[in-house]
């Protein structure tokens, strides 16, 4: 704005941009985000990102909930940082795997963590971008420690009543012996 004598306004300059389309692209962006986003934070499952080299992007709220931290904690840092030397190797031999043959592989393994030693079965696959590259490794766990546990315990219970079942017989031939029947 120019001023004319004391505070009198002679002439106005200005500009306008028209910045509908940007604002709305960020909002498709924005909706197509979170459409992806809900559904990792609501899954049910452990869902961990990472570099193909081992480097974590991303962990969902359960996730982090097991590994006892929040996301600043663990984003930037090594797999071997988390999990330590031995756990890390192995993972980074699976992500190099999944790399390597471009598809995903199941695996089962007791984890320790802040909470407690637990069993995961987990999907170790590969995230690829449009063109066919590989962007990163995506980390599917689901908690079967229960299953585990309730596994033992009928593994025993079969023993047992294949214990059971033998005495029966071994009884019931006795009988035949000593009774002739």
């Amino acid at each position: 704005m120019k001023y004319y004598e004391a505070v009198k306004p002679v002439t106005v300059t200005g500009f306008a941009m028209d910045i509908s389309a940007r604002m709305e692209a960020q909002e498709r962006l924005s909706k197509s985000e979170a459409s992806y986003y809900l559904p990792a934070e609501q899954s049910g499952f452990e869902l961990g990102l990472f570099s193909p080299e081992g480097i974590v992007k991303y962990f969902n709220s359960k996730a982090l909930a097991d590994l006892g931290g929040r996301a600043e904690d663990f984003e930037g840092k090594n797999v071997s940082d988390i999990f330590g030397i031995e756990k890390g190797s192995i993972e980074l031999k699976r992500f190099k795997g999944a790399v390597e043959t471009g598809s995903g592989k199941d695996y089962e393994d007791e984890v320790h963590l802040p909470s407690g030693d637990r069993f995961f079965l987990s999907n170790v696959s590969c995230v690829f971008d449009s063109a066919g590259n590989v962007t990163g490794i995506q980390v599917l766990s689901h908690d079967i420690s229960e299953r585990k546990k309730n596994g033992s315990k009928a593994a025993l219970f079969e023993e047992d009543a294949g214990a059971t079942e033998q005495t029966h017989e071994r009884n019931q031939r006795k009988r035949k012996i000593t009774t002739g029947t």
